[in-house]
């Protein structure tokens, strides 16, 4: 027995580095395959699959369209090019980076331009002016979606129409103008494919709850739930449960709203969406709180303002610190619950000072808009003078040497005919002295005889 042990023993160092060998082998037979796999993609193959995975792997998308743009430039592939330019701004788009985003896919839109891939660029001004949409740019978002809706209609993309349609929505939900926001949103669900239908349920439920038609609400946004299992979009999913426990809070059915809030906060937490988990603690803690609970709400309201605080989301910091104030009302801890009420009013006062200098800042834009366009209708009205002016002068001048040239022609006629007369009568004249002379000869030969 110690023999064999001894032999195996002896044995063991080679057999692990045989087999450290053989998986240095298979990792490097992997590597390379992995490699041959994507590097010896075309651009447009890594475009299609970048597209392909932005709902569900933003950060693997992105570097799928940066890898398609490194390529589209080596195969100087101007439409691929584009389409990487557009692919990587959405890519940062969906990871947060709007500024960045918006200069990207502005790159991408020039080339489109450049080319004249009408689709391209309408996909373009479509991305760029749902990024406005998040940044509260209304006027921008608004003109670049409008070009957009304008090259789909064109062209017949649907898809994008109903893209562009939804966006738009959502810009009449913000400004709480919601039977227009309806209107669109219902566009949005009619026009679009399965993933639209799913944003546009989501945002009609959203909307008829702020109009508290809870009904309408809850029909609508079990269809975005089948809709975003379907689409495996686990954002839109979340947000509709999230919805729908707001829904069965306003019908009193609070166990089934804890069920549809736990669900919502899973997935939050799941897809790292930090101001998703602080909206949801929040509505949770208020639920806690209507059930008498202030010590598990106390706990999400902490937890949401800590995320909040962090992310800087003034909204969720804002709801989180109200019901910290009341939680702690309710413990009887009156120096913290008026400390959290200040910093609740203080907060709340600067987010509607912001609002009223938005609109106040929209209004000035719209002036400011209008009166340029006003400006460029008067320059357009007195450079359409000045070509008529400019028009009429030629016209004078063209009337005005048609007639001297006739008149020259006609005295150059008369000049003619009055020459060619002279010259008749030149001639009728030397016929007259030669007929005379010839007279005077016979005469002078009669005299002479």
């Amino acid at each position: 027995m110690e023999k064999k042990i001894g032999v195996y023993l002896a044995a063991k160092p080679n057999l692990f580095k045989l087999f450290f060998m053989r998986s240095k082998f298979l990792v490097i037979v992997c590597f390379v395959f992995f490699a041959g796999a994507v590097f010896g993609q075309s651009a447009k193959e890594l475009n299609v699959q970048a597209e392909a995975i932005i709902n569900d792997d933003p950060d693997k998308s992105l570097q799928l369209a940066q890898k398609a743009l490194k390529k589209a430039k080596a195969e100087k592939n101007s439409e691929q090019e584009a389409e990487a330019y557009l692919n990587v701004g959405m890519g940062m788009y969906y990871l947060d980076d709007y500024k960045g985003g918006i200069k990207v896919i502005k790159n991408g839109l020039a080339i489109a331009k450049k080319i004249g891939d009408k689709d391209l660029e309408g996909r373009c001004e479509g991305i760029i002016g749902e990024i406005y949409v998040y940044q509260a740019a209304y006027k921008k978002s608004l003109d670049h979606l409008s070009r957009a809706r304008t090259i789909f209609e064109a062209n017949g993309n649907t898809k994008d129409l109903a893209r562009c349609n939804n966006s738009m929505g959502i810009i009449h939900k913000n400004q709480h103008n919601w039977n227009e926001a309806l209107v669109y949103f219902k566009k949005g669900y009619e026009l679009g494919d399965d993933v639209r239908k799913g944003d546009a349920c989501l945002s009609m439920g959203e909307v008829y709850i702020l109009k508290k038609q809870f009904t309408d609400a809850d029909e609508v946004l079990q269809k975005a739930v089948d809709l975003a299992k379907k689409n495996n979009d686990k954002f839109v999913l979340a947000d509709a449960y999230m919805a729908l426990g707001e829904v069965n809070i306003a019908f009193g059915k609070k166990e089934q709203a804890f069920a549809y809030l736990n669900d919502a906060l899973a997935i939050k937490e799941e897809v790292e969406d930090q101001q998703g988990i602080s909206k949801v603690c929040n509505i949770m803690g208020d639920l806690y709180m209507a059930n008498g609970d202030s010590e598990k709400a106390h706990a999400l309201f902490l937890r949401s303002a800590e995320i909040a605080s962090e992310i800087n989301t003034r909204e969720e910091l804002k709801d989180a610190y109200l019901g910290l104030s009341n939680t702690y009302h309710a413990k009887s801890v009156n120096d913290s619950a008026y400390l959290f009420l200040d910093m609740y009013n203080k907060i709340n006062q600067d987010i509607l000072n912001e609002e009223a200098s938005k609109k106040l800042s929209q209004i000035e834009e719209g002036l400011v808009a209008e009166k340029r366009k006003q400006e460029e209708e008067h320059q357009a009205f007195i450079n359409t003078i000045r070509i008529w002016i400019f028009v009429g002068i030629i016209l004078i001048i063209g009337v005005f040497g048609y007639v001297m040239f006739k008149r020259y022609r006609e005295k150059q006629k008369a000049n003619e005919e009055i020459l060619k007369q002279k010259e008749e009568v030149e001639k009728q004249r030397a016929l007259a002295e030669e007929t005379m002379k010839i007279v005077a000869e016979k005469n002078h030969e009669i005299t002479d005889s």
